[in-house]
């Protein structure tokens, strides 16, 4: 087992009558021991609650925007989405500063199951989407499962348009998350997302067995041309496990973003890879360019990442840092890459700087266990 005991690592990358009333240049990778950076815990998006027993129900409040700004309960059983209830063919889209919570204290007895959904209910217009979608001012999701959101994206995407003049705060805290292709997508997809700020906090989730096309419990991206953008992630007390990959961070096509995530007392075990970062991503244009990500794992615990996949070049590893992809998308783990005949662009992932490493030896064996021997030992 590998447990995190403090240590930041820097990646830079120059590369829908219903209940609510209406009718129906940073070039360096470092890894530093430093304090916690102090991500702040999200506002509650809570208001009047709306009560609902069936999927239908659930739907049609979801889909109101008079019930903006309340808290939809959902009463223990099985929601089923239908694509043909409400205008979204069947996806959840929150309202601003609307919340679903849970009505009963355990996870696993409110269920919103996706599986009804076709491949065309993921659509809005030309983007692939979720689900859930998220982002509209403050909004949160609490104590229930969310399955089988085969077509998707993702279950949860955080994709939807922000409150003018807010920036969107998302939460999702003690879920169950499963069977889809990604579970959480923390995202800020294309140039209408240009210097956007989005905070996310993501806490007590249990994230296990997505092992559809990519199979990520989490993933934290900025993406296809969203740039000078912002996301901040608190990650703390999930379990991720039976994933093709637990978390996966990124900028990808996209340019000069800062993503920022205060990661402790997490679980990744049982994934294809526990943790995958990286600094930049670009197979042509949009480049990615001169991206930062920064990382600070406390207490976090990796350990028998082992689940066979073919998705990542690195499989079976706890922890995988690559400072850029190439334009076969092929990552470069730990390695200088230089742009011009790279076909990467403006994407100047051209040094590397490793400046510390904190823990015990035996924390250091662990991480020359999981696949970074050459890399600590350049460093020590």
């Amino acid at each position: 087992m590998f447990m995190t005991s403090g240590f930041l690592v820097h990646f830079g990358g120059r590369d829908d009558r219903d209940r609510c009333g209406n009718g129906v240049s940073r070039r360096t990778v470092a890894i530093a021991a430093i304090a916690l950076i102090g991500i702040a815990g999200l506002a509650s998006a809570k208001g009047p609650k709306v009560r609902v027993t069936t999927a239908a129900e659930l739907q049609n409040a979801v889909g109101s925007s008079a019930c903006a700004g309340k808290t939809i309960e959902l009463a223990p059983g099985v929601y089923h989405l239908d694509p043909a209830v409400g205008t979204t063919s069947g996806r959840l889209e929150l309202q601003a500063n609307m919340e679903l919570e849970g009505g009963s204290g355990d996870s696993s007895a409110v269920i919103i199951d996706a599986s009804l959904l076709p491949a065309a209910s993921y659509l809005d217009g030309t983007l692939a989407t979720g689900a859930l979608r998220m982002g509209r001012g403050v909004n949160a999701v609490r104590r229930m499962t969310l399955r089988r959101a085969a077509g998707g994206a993702a279950f949860i995407e955080t994709d939807l348009p922000p409150v003018a003049g807010v920036d969107s705060s998302v939460t999702v805290e003690d879920c169950i998350i499963e069977g889809n292709n990604r579970g959480i997508d923390f995202r800020l997809f294309g140039a209408a997302n240009s210097g956007r700020t989005m905070t996310g906090t993501f806490r007590g989730n249990v994230l296990r067995s997505n092992t559809l096309g990519m199979g990520q419990g989490l993933r934290i991206a900025c993406l296809k041309g969203a740039n000078d953008a912002t996301l901040r992630a608190t990650v703390e007390g999930n379990t991720s496990t039976a994933n093709f990959a637990g978390l996966l961070v990124a900028s990808s096509e996209s340019s000069r973003n800062t993503i920022a995530i205060d990661s402790r007392n997490n679980s990744y075990s049982g994934n294809g890879v526990g943790v995958v970062v990286l600094g930049a991503v670009a197979t042509g244009t949009p480049v990615a360019d001169d991206n930062l990500v920064t990382f600070d794992s406390q207490e976090d615990e990796l350990e028998g990442n082992l689940l066979p996949t073919t998705v990542y070049t690195v499989a079976c590893a706890g922890l995988s840092f690559y400072l850029t992809c190439d334009p076969a998308h092929t990552p470069v783990l730990w390695k200088s890459f230089h742009s011009g005949t790279s076909g990467i662009g403006r994407s100047s992932n051209d040094s590397l700087r490793w400046t510390s490493v904190q823990g015990s030896t035996r924390e250091v064996e662990d991480v020359h266990d999981i696949g970074f021997s050459r890399a600590l030992r350049r460093a020590r």
